[in-house]
């Protein structure tokens, strides 16, 4: 069938396919997916299965597994992120995307990443999963701080980030790769992070933001200091949040406690 009517299926359609395929796995032959996932609130899903469901959703007719091929950075691929929708790596495993501070602009940097590694998978697929907080950058970024929360030594993997400290569009793929730049934070400290409405400096103390307001009670109990001093690279990286990132025109620096 072709795919020429496409357009017509709109983001309900992916929800409601998503729905169907926990309920129905497996359905019409199709399988998971083994190199890349479309994510739908948060959880990946088949491609080729959510979009021939999709299809059938929008009434548009049934598509069968061999009617799929090449369908990386195809059509379908390219419906699904006109919709919001993020392709990944097979084996992301996903948080949930903010919609302000530094990862407001996850999806351009992913097409980026994309466009410029092209011809090189392998490296792509890395940057992918870094750009996510996902993988060897993850990996190696938890292991620096003994798998455990920067700040509040929660050793949840579930609900730890890993954020970047210098902002990745101002970094170079090294940059965006070295587990330095950046601290394993649970979801909450992450977010205030990613707005730069915290930031830390060398010593690792914390600076919160007046722009943060009557919602300080958010930081309540929370040490206002990272649990060990960074190094130097580290050191550098948070100097750079700091200045690019961290809203700055008012702060309070909070002493150790």
């Amino acid at each position: 069938m072709a795919i020429r009517k496409e357009k017509e299926i709109r983001r309900e359609h992916i929800e409601q396919a998503a729905l169907f395929w926990e309920e129905n796995p497996g359905y019409n032959g199709f399988r998971d997916s083994t190199t890349y996932d479309v994510l739908v609130d948060g959880r990946p899903y088949p491609p080729k299965a959510i979009a021939a469901i999709s299809s059938k959703l929008a009434g548009l007719g049934e598509l069968m597994p061999w009617d799929f091929a090449g369908v990386k950075d195809g059509k379908w691929h390219r419906l699904f992120k006109s919709l919001g929708f993020l392709i990944v790596p097979k084996g992301t495993v996903a948080t949930q995307v903010s919609e302000i501070g530094q990862s407001a602009f996850i999806e351009s940097d992913i097409e980026e990443i994309e466009r410029v590694h092209q011809d090189n998978p392998t490296v792509r697929a890395t940057l992918v999963m870094a750009r996510l907080g996902q993988g060897k950058y993850r990996k190696e970024l938890l292991a620096l701080w003994g798998g455990k929360c920067a700040v509040t030594g929660c050793a949840v993997s579930e609900v730890l980030r890993a954020s970047h400290a210098k902002p990745w569009r101002i970094s170079d793929d090294n940059e965006r790769l070295d587990p330095n730049n950046g601290l394993p934070l649970v979801a909450n400290l992450d977010a205030l992070f990613d707005a730069g409405l915290i930031g830390f400096d060398e010593d690792g103390k914390m600076h919160i933001s007046e722009q943060l307001g009557d919602e300080e009670t958010l930081l309540d109990g929370i040490p206002r200091h990272l649990r060990v001093t960074p190094n130097m690279e580290q050191a550098s990286y948070l100097e750079e949040h700091l200045v690019n990132v961290f809203q700055c025109e008012d702060e309070k620096l909070f002493p150790d406690f």
